[in-house]
C-alpha cells in the first residue's frame, strides 16, 4: 500500500483530502476503484511536494488537480477502458444520446448537452468520447457498417442468416483465436483475465485479439 511508510505531513494530507479523492473517482470508468484510490494518493503526495504554506488557496484545492491528473493517467494507461462492459454501454448511451439531441436540436450536441441529457458527469462523458477514439479493435465494421464488437456482444438479437455468418467467420479463425474472441466478447472477459486462463501474456492476447477481429471484418465484407 502506498499509505505505509509514510510521515505525519503526509498521513495529514491524506486525510485532508479523503473525501475528494472519493469524490474525483466518480468522474472515472473501467479502472478497479483500489487503483483509482491509490493513484488519488499519489496525486496528494505529489501536490504536497509541491505546495507552499503562502499559496493563496487551501491544500485541498491546490491537491485537486494532482488527483484528477493522476487517475486520468491511470485511466488512460489501463489496455482494457473500452473493451470492458461498463465502458461499452457508457459509451451507446453517448451514440444514442448523441442521435436523439441531433435530431431534436439539428445540430450535434456539445460535451455539456450529452452530459445533461444523460445525467451524468460532463469529464466523464469526454474522458469516454476521447478514449473511445483510440480502441481500433472496437471500429471494425461489416458490410452494414455495425461494429463488429457491438455485432458480437448482441449477438443473440441477429437474424439468423447473420449469426450463421458471425459463427462462420469465428469457425474461420485458429482455435486459440477463438478461445480468445470468445472469452472477450461472449464472456465479457478482460484481456488480462484472457491472458491468465490462457497461460499467454497480455500483449500476446491484445496482438491476437486484434489480428482475429480483422480476420473476422474480411470474412464478413
Amino acid at each position: 500500500m502506498i499509505t505505509d511508510n509514510l510521515n505525519l505531513k503526509e498521513l495529514q494530507a491524506i486525510k485532508i483530502c479523503h473525501n475528494m479523492i472519493y469524490d474525483i473517482m466518480k468522474k472515472f470508468y473501467g479502472v478497479p476503484k483500489n487503483d483509482l484510490y491509490q493513484a488519488g494518493v499519489m496525486g496528494v503526495l505529489e501536490a504536497l511536494k509541491n505546495y507552499q504554506e503562502n499559496k493563496n488557496c487551501k491544500f485541498s484545492t491546490y491537491a485537486w488537480t494532482y488527483i484528477y491528473g493522476e487517475m486520468y493517467a491511470l485511466q488512460a494507461s489501463s489496455k482494457n477502458i473500452n473493451q470492458n462492459r461498463e465502458g461499452r454501454k457508457i459509451l451507446k448511451a453517448i451514440n444514442y444520446a448523441k442521435e436523439r439531441l441531433t435530431q431534436i436540436k439539428g445540430k450535434v450536441p456539445t460535451t455539456k448537452e450529452l452530459a445533461d441529457f444523460l445525467e451524468m458527469d460532463e469529464l466523464l462523458i469526454a474522458n469516454v468520447i476521447n478514449t473511445s477514439k483510440e480502441a481500433l479493435s472496437l471500429n471494425y465494421t461489416n458490410e452494414e457498417n455495425d461494429a463488429l464488437i457491438d455485432t458480437i456482444a448482441s449477438n443473440e438479437s441477429l437474424p439468423l442468416t447473420t449469426k450463421i455468418d458471425l459463427q462462420n467467420s469465428l469457425e474461420s479463425l485458429s482455435q486459440e483465436e477463438q478461445n480468445i474472441i470468445k472469452y472477450r466478447y461472449f464472456n465479457d472477459y478482460t484481456q488480462s483475465e484472457v491472458a491468465e486462463k490462457l497461460g499467454l501474456s497480455q500483449v500476446t492476447v491484445s496482438r491476437y485479439e486484434k489480428r482475429s477481429l480483422s480476420k473476422m471484418k474480411d470474412y464478413l465484407t
